[in-house]
């Protein structure tokens, strides 16, 4: 097994101003040597937030070359090889935005990420930040000295290898579900995530999912039609989706297409595929059946939530919510508020967004951008995205978050499905974090 662990310091909110990179070479899981580069930053000014980060300044980089000029050394290192790091969304976007500020065509390499590894694979810490889990196995580090996070990224997946007894990033990623990351030709990427649960429709146990309803409404579309599934759902499991249907008195029996069936519902991205050729059989079966008269309706995941929500159950995130959340935030003045919490963040934070989580990582809780889950405690929207909600424009992650929502307010397992989320402005995040530093 062969790799390198990198990691970047940059010097402003630009992903092309790579000031800092360290590299830690291994084979055969054993650290072999460590590199590390000061880097002219592109554009060439120091933000002082980034500064007093990692503490490097303009008189550490102005006599470096740029990110161009160290391409040519460091190219060898990249080309065809196995790439991690700690928080890798981030640093290889530094990595793509560098190369393509300057055009030049991404090399040929797999990527992974050892926050996200951690994240799956140890349970319970307090969150899952290069030095919390560096501690966790007792691991040196100088924290934001590039060469130092490499090396630690390194020896955080040697150990998560030979805890698991894994040899291979193959191994790795089938064992936790995880594919792999790629840069592409012509500038494109596959990023390094969970795979899309898959389920085993034979393994649900259909006849567990019972009507939970009292008061039926027989007039619904669902009512005594059965309703099948096909395709992946990105709001929600299978089984929730059919417990969607059978609460408002649907048919979910079985789950196997057959002439008999009244509605088929396309997950999102699958409906979206519809008329590129991409089918499921599902789908070409019911368009042969709609063809010969039967009374078949094909709808898509979002149109589904439509018909399956009420006047009850909607989760709608507002300005006036934003500021009732932020404001009481503010007001009860607890020091440990973010301690052991799951952060969820918006995108176009004026910080880079690193950054953002280590404010979060600073406070003892966990920030992330990638992940909205039932174990999400607080959605920190940017101010950018406020202003656009201030004149009735919702970002793509704020109607995530809000369909999410939907289904767990009125979940039926109330231990699974916390409905407390609390949703706050980037404002309020730097509020609170020099209000929890006066009070230390």
């Amino acid at each position: 097994m062969k790799f390198i662990a990198i990691d970047f310091e940059t010097a402003n909110n630009s992903r092309t101003s790579a000031c800092s990179l360290g590299i830690t070479f291994v084979e055969n899981k054993k650290i072999i040597k460590t590199k590390h580069f000061f880097i002219k930053p592109t554009p060439n000014y120091y933000n002082f937030i980034n500064v007093g980060i990692h503490s490097i300044t303009k008189k550490d980089t102005e006599d470096k070359g740029d990110f161009k000029e160290l391409w040519e050394e460091i190219k060898p290192y990249f080309e065809n090889n196995k790439v991690i790091a700690h928080n890798a969304s981030f640093d290889l976007s530094v990595l793509r935005a560098s190369l393509e500020h300057y055009q030049i065509e991404f090399p040929k390499l797999e990527y992974y990420c050892t926050m996200l590894l951690s994240k799956s694979i140890l349970k319970g810490l307090l969150n899952y930040q290069l030095n919390t889990v560096s501690e966790y196995f007792n691991i040196n580090l100088s924290h934001h000295n590039a060469e130092s996070d490499a090396k630690a990224c390194a020896e955080i997946l040697i150990r998560l290898l030979e805890n698991e007894n894994i040899d291979s990033f193959e191994e790795l990623c089938s064992k936790y579900n995880f594919s792999k990351g790629e840069l592409l030709d012509n500038f494109q990427y596959n990023p390094f995530k969970v795979k899309s649960s898959q389920y085993n429709f034979k393994r649900i146990d259909l006849d567990s999912i019972l009507c939970n309803n009292e008061n039926i409404d027989e007039e619904h579309l669902f009512y005594q039609k059965r309703v099948v599934f096909t395709g992946e759902l990105e709001t929600m499991t299978r089984p929730d989706a059919l417990q969607r249907v059978a609460n408002v008195g649907g048919i979910i029996k079985p789950q196997s297409f057959s002439s008999k069936i009244n509605f088929l519902v396309v997950g999102n991205q699958d409906y979206a595929k519809f008329g590129e050729g991409h089918k499921s059989t599902k789908m070409l079966n019911a368009e042969k059946f709609i063809e010969k008269g039967y009374d078949i309706e094909i709808i898509n995941e979002s149109q589904f939530i439509t018909l399956v929500q009420n006047e009850n159950s909607n989760f709608e995130i507002t300005i006036d919510l934003i500021n009732k959340n932020s404001k009481e935030l503010l007001e009860r003045k607890v020091i440990y508020e973010f301690s052991k919490k799951d952060v969820y963040f918006s995108d176009n934070f004026e910080i880079q967004i690193n950054q953002a989580f280590q404010l979060i990582g600073n406070l003892s809780g966990y920030g992330h951008n990638y992940d909205f889950t039932t174990e999400t405690n607080y959605f920190i929207i940017s101010n950018k995205e406020i202003k656009d909600l201030e004149n009735n424009i919702k970002s793509a992650k704020i109607n995530e978050v809000e369909q999410y929502m939907y289904l767990r307010v009125n979940a039926k397992d109330s231990d699974k499905n916390n409905s407390n989320l609390i949703v706050i402005s980037e404002q309020c995040l730097y509020d609170y974090y020099d209000l929890t530093n006066r009070e230390r």
